[in-house]
Parts: structure tokens; C-alpha cells; sequence
């Protein structure tokens, strides 16, 4: 069972109206008069690294908005291996399957420290028809950040996927990014830790990205974008 089906003292409620980022989550279309006759309350999650909100095969009960922070959707392979097969950041939705399914599809961890909305399933039902704008809208983001990880992250050598993974993690009006482990790197690109650890090290000493805080990091988005198509 994952960290959000458990009675916690930290999980508190939230107001939808007062969001920082309401242009961004799934009650963007939503009036003030609609959140308030939403039925159960919205919780506020916060994870650390490493946390596991949910399981695949867990009992789809919520799904949940990422305020802040980095969430990995992770697969158990037919070799018993692990995958990473998408990354979820701000503004997106995590256990949308719940909403044509029963159970959760994939393991949820935090990859940094994460901030997220619990959105009890019974809302969604009740909304659905004021929000299938925007769950479909949601559906489609996921879909395509979940393409882009396969296109950009598992294609190309260790050098250009690490590259990918500084270009991705932010928008690109922002220089710096926050990235996360090395294992959960490696895993993400389908390289090893240590080639991983091995290709950041070099993009910091030729100066493409340079660290100013543990795993924070200052980005030449010309230099990472030459890398990435094989310069």
C-alpha cells in the first residue's frame, strides 16, 4: 500500500480557489461554486525523496496533482527488473487510470521533495462532466511526456540521453534544474549508475552544466541542445 492510502498526521486539506497554480491542474475550468460542492475534501501530500505514494495494483482510490517536486511512474519488467516509463512534474496528474480502471498501473515515487493534491475518486465522478475538458487535456500530457521518454531518453548514447535529461526536467526560460539520484537516473535512461554519475561528471567539467547546490544545477541550454542531437 502507498504512502497516500495511510491515515497520516501530515495530510492536510487544501483550498482548490487559492492554488498558485490553478491554470495548471485538472480544476482549472472549474468555478469557485463547483470546488465547493466537490464533496470530500482535497488533501495536501507531501512527500521526500523516495517515497512511494502508490503501487501498481494498489485500489485506485484518488488520483493526485503534482504542485511541486518530480514524481517517477515505474513497471516491474518480465525479468523482474524495474523501469521508469515516465516522469510526472508540475501541474500533472498521477493515477489518471483510475478514472476508467479500478486499479493503479504503476508504481508513484518522489524523485525530489514533492507536493501534491489528493483528489479522492468520488470528486472526479462527481465533476466528471465539468471537467472532461480537462482530463482529457491531462490524459494527452501524459501520453506525450510519456512518448518523449521513450523517444528522447531511451534513444541515442549515454552522452546525448543525459543531455535530453537536463533539457526536460524544466522549461526552457528557466537556466537552472533540479535533478535526483544517480541510480534513478540511470534507470530512466537505460544506462548504468555509474555511466550515468560518469556522463554528468563530464557535462560538469566542460562546463555545459555546473552544480550550485546538491543536485542543483545551472544549464547552457545551447550547449545541452547541440549534445542532444549529436553534436
Amino acid at each position: 500500500m502507498g504512502l497516500s492510502e495511510r491515515p497520516s498526521d501530515s495530510h492536510n486539506t487544501i483550498s482548490c480557489t487559492d492554488c498558485a497554480i490553478r491554470d495548471l491542474v485538472l480544476f482549472a475550468d472549474l468555478k469557485a461554486e463547483d470546488l465547493n460542492a466537490s464533496g470530500p475534501p482535497i488533501e495536501d501530500i507531501r512527500l521526500v525523496p523516495g517515497d512511494t505514494l502508490y503501487r501498481a495494483g494498489d485500489p485506485g482510490a484518488a488520483l493526485f496533482t503534482v504542485r511541486e517536486g518530480l514524481l517517477k511512474l515505474q513497471q516491474s519488467l518480465s525479468d523482474g527488473s524495474l523501469r521508469i516509463v515516465n516522469i510526472l512534474g508540475q501541474g500533472q496528474v498521477a493515477g489518471l487510470e483510475v478514472t476508467v480502471g479500478g486499479r493503479y498501473e504503476h508504481t508513484a515515487i518522489a524523485l525530489q521533495p514533492t507536493k501534491l493534491c489528493r483528489i479522492p475518486r468520488e470528486v472526479v465522478d462527481h465533476l466528471a462532466p465539468k471537467l472532461h475538458r480537462q482530463l482529457m487535456k491531462k490524459w494527452h500530457e501524459s501520453l506525450s511526456r510519456a512518448h518523449e521518454c521513450t523517444r528522447e531518453l531511451a534513444t541515442g548514447h549515454a552522452r546525448q540521453r543525459v543531455a535530453r535529461l537536463f533539457l526536460m526536467l524544466a522549461p526552457a526560460e528557466e537556466t537552472r534544474v533540479r535533478l535526483f539520484g544517480r541510480e534513478d537516473v540511470g534507470s530512466l535512461l537505460g544506462i548504468t549508475t555509474e555511466t550515468a554519475s560518469r556522463m554528468i561528471a563530464d557535462l560538469k567539467r566542460s562546463g555545459v552544466v555546473r552544480e550550485v547546490a546538491l543536485n542543483l544545477f545551472e544549464r547552457d541550454i545551447p550547449q545541452l541542445t547541440a549534445i542532444a542531437a549529436g553534436s
